[in-house]
């Protein structure tokens, strides 16, 4: 079964720790390696989703625009163009960081 769970996370139709049920449960399947096909994630929201973003922040990202700096040095970060990680701030937010920064 194909679905947008991003969608239903931003709807509030799934809260973002019941997607990480749904996406563990299929990681667990034998049928893992269609993960992101099931779960109508794009390679990018898939990698931060693994780097360990949560599910409405990654939702936010998609509706409302991926960061365009880099957390750390400021300058510009291309989201579609990878070599960045995701790094949780002293405060407690998540943000893009080109991996050359670390």
């Amino acid at each position: 079964m194909t679905r947008n769970l991003l969608s239903e996370v931003r709807s509030g139709a799934v809260s973002a720790d019941e997607a990480d049920t749904i996406a563990n449960d299929i990681l667990a399947s034998p049928d893992a390696t269609r993960v992101v096909e099931q779960l109508g994630l794009s390679k990018k929201e898939y990698t931060a989703y693994m780097h360990g973003t949560p599910f409405d922040l990654i939702a936010r990202w998609r509706y409302e625009g991926w960061p365009t700096e880099c957390g750390r040095c400021h300058k510009p970060i291309d989201s579609d163009q990878y070599g960045w990680t995701v790094r949780e701030t002293a405060s407690g937010s998540q943000v893009l960081e080109h991996i050359t920064c670390r």
